[in-house]
């Protein structure tokens, strides 16, 4: 994750939609985010992104399993 003043890749943010006015965030150059949702928003249980909306679906769906990102989702191992 890197802090970021301006030249996002995107206007708005990822996760919320929001013009990105200020402080925002960038992940891996993948997803961007705004101050609110930064702070505001549940985490990736394994690299501490934060979560969009159907992650956060996936979590509420799933009781006693953590919480993944897209990209964690895709790449953890399962039994």
């Amino acid at each position: 994750m890197r802090r970021a003043a301006g030249g996002p890749s995107s206007r708005f943010c990822h996760l919320c939609g929001s013009e990105l006015i200020g402080q925002f965030f960038v992940y891996d150059g993948d997803l961007v985010c705004c101050a609110a949702c930064q702070r505001a928003r549940p985490r990736c249980a394994r690299c501490s992104r934060p979560l969009d909306d159907a992650a956060i679906a996936r979590g509420r769906a799933t009781p006693g399993s953590p919480a993944l990102c897209a990209r964690c989702q895709r790449e953890a191992k399962r039994c």
